[in-house]
């Protein structure tokens, strides 16, 4: 029987609060979080150590391309 894979897709996981929201609803997900903003870099992978999810350090967009996320403050995502 093939084993289906459950995942958790998190686009903006901001500070994390909804990984924990859904960790405790069902622990059996694996979790993707998604987050560019360099400022929450730190506290993010600290908790993915802490809660076992996978971090990217990216925005999730629909397509492959450059954008500025923060028009008229430079590029944050660098």
């Amino acid at each position: 029987m093939e084993r289906i894979r459950k995942i958790f897709i998190d686009c903006g996981a901001w500070t994390g609060d909804s990984i924990r929201a859904f960790k405790e609803y069902d622990d059996s997900y694996e979790i993707y979080a998604f987050e560019c903003e360099l400022r929450l870099k730190d506290d993010l992978k600290k908790l993915s150590v802490e809660l076992e999810f996978n971090f990217i350090n990216k925005a999730a967009w629909i397509a492959d391309e450059k954008i500025k996320l923060y028009p008229g403050q430079g590029d944050l995502t660098q």
